[in-house]
């Protein structure tokens, strides 16, 4: 086989081996088989990988007792959020669930565990021009939660840049065949939180409907129109995305008008874009649009910070299995089935290249 038609592999295998840390991990923890039945205690219950988005865990403010945002599992004990409406890591709790019967949605298990640490992209805090594009932090828990089963739950996010960009891309342009969630909880206080039923979206395009559907006013303000467009239009670059929910004309806000949904995941097709971000209230518009939107602000602009945090926060819990005399990477605890580490990735692509080069000898 010739050298030159490697180089794709090999340009792969060189990219994945550069990330590699030696960074000293701590002990796997042990493996505690899954429940049976009802957990015993469901305010205090293990989180096992094997449940409808077990890695969205809610964000509790100690003070108003209440959810104010939304978040996903990015290593095994750091998740995504947003960034501009938190203050410091004690006012908050994070709060993980499970619905340990899938039949049985509105009666999942919950954990709780304290932030220890708000990393806010430095963009986000500089101006508020630039938050709006780069609203999102990474929060660190005191302890990591306690699992059942081999794997924490961790939110399934594109290998590279290249394939969210090729995935935002798509899913822009394809808004007819194009299945989201945006997997939030049903109310601010209700504990352990129950997911909204009702919680599945449908992409607005972005340039095309949307920017006019944000940058509308009523009633109208002269010069906010071509100044809103200019910013988003010139800004964005095919960083943002809109929805709408399928079943609710209006976004129901929490206390205060808050929206409370920001930092839920955006999953099109179980892959990972984004976080939602802010909502357009479009209730009492002329026209046909009375439509809410959720707006999304994808993971493509942070995309460097976001993978530095990740790698920061991140345990090499993986393991080797044999199945029919091939060597498969298994995660054991930091990891998840669908995004194998940059170690496990770079063994898995030097096999492929060494297989293919002796086949072809």
């Amino acid at each position: 086989m010739h050298l030159r038609s490697q180089l794709p592999l090999l340009n792969v295998l060189c990219v994945a081996s550069a990330q590699m840390t030696s960074t000293t991990h701590p002990t796997p923890p042990s493996v505690y088989p899954p429940e049976r039945g009802r957990p015993k205690d469901m305010r205090n219950c293990r989180i096992n990988d094997n449940s409808t988005f077990p890695w969205v865990v809610g964000v509790w403010d100690k003070a108003t007792k209440q959810f104010v945002g939304h978040g996903a599992m990015i290593t095994y004990m750091a998740f995504v959020t947003s960034c501009r409406t938190y203050t410091t890591p004690e006012s908050y709790i994070a709060v993980g669930q499970f619905v340990w019967d899938r039949s049985l949605p509105e009666d999942p298990c919950m954990q709780e565990k304290k932030v220890k640490r708000i990393h806010k992209h430095p963009k986000c805090t500089e101006s508020p021009k630039t938050a709006t594009f780069f609203d999102f932090s990474v929060m660190v828990l005191e302890k990591p939660f306690d699992i059942s089963g081999p794997v924490y739950p961790i939110m399934y996010l594109p290998f590279t840049a290249t394939e969210l960009f090729n995935n935002i891309r798509y899913y822009n342009t394809s808004p007819n065949r194009t299945v989201c969630d945006l997997p939030y909880f049903r109310t601010q206080t209700e504990r352990p939180p129950v997911f909204d039923s009702k919680s599945s979206v449908e992409i607005v395009p972005f340039h095309s409907q949307c920017v006019d559907l944000l940058c509308e006013r009523n009633p109208p303000k002269p010069g906010f129109v071509e100044m809103c467009k200019k910013r988003l239009g010139k800004r964005a670059k095919g960083t943002m995305l809109c929805f709408k929910n399928k079943k609710e004309a209006h976004i129901r806000l929490g206390s205060g008008g808050r929206y409370w949904y920001a930092g839920t995941p955006l999953l099109c097709e179980r892959r990972a874009l984004g976080i939602a971000a802010q909502a357009k209230d479009r209730q009492g518009y002329p026209g046909l649009h009375q439509t809410d939107i959720h707006f999304v602000v994808t993971f493509l602009r942070v995309w460097p910070w976001l993978i530095e945090r990740k790698t920061n926060y991140s345990a090499d819990f993986g393991t080797e299995t044999y199945i029919v005399s091939t060597i498969i990477p298994v995660p054991h605890s930091d990891a998840n089935v669908l995004a194998p580490s940059l170690r496990n990735l770079a063994f898995l692509i030097f096999m492929i290249v060494v297989t293919i080069s002796h086949t072809n000898i």
